[in-house]
């Protein structure tokens, strides 16, 4: 991935995660608090934009070297993708 002379768009496989919770009286259940990327540690540092997804197909720029979609939600679209071949295209 780090040596090809294109742009690149990767998907990651992730997995429900879990934590368990004790209540005051010992009880405990178990509650899921979202997805896990399947990946090795540190990969996400190699992409420019990191959008985590969710189940109702909003996607969260947990990581934006281009400042276009820092820190929002959006609905992925064929907009946001002639935005990012503008940024790269200004590059």
């Amino acid at each position: 991935m780090l040596t090809i002379k294109t742009h690149l768009i990767a998907t990651m496989r992730s997995k429900p995660e879990y934590v368990i919770d004790k209540s005051a009286d010992g009880r405990t259940s178990v509650r899921k608090i979202g997805l896990a990327p399947q990946q090795r540690e540190g990969l996400d540092h190699e992409f420019t934009i990191v959008f985590d997804v969710d189940s109702g197909h909003m996607a969260f720029a947990s990581k934006d070297r281009t400042s276009l979609f820092d820190g929002q939600s959006i609905k992925l679209s064929e907009d946001v993708g002639k935005q990012i071949l503008k940024w790269l295209d200004e590059k």
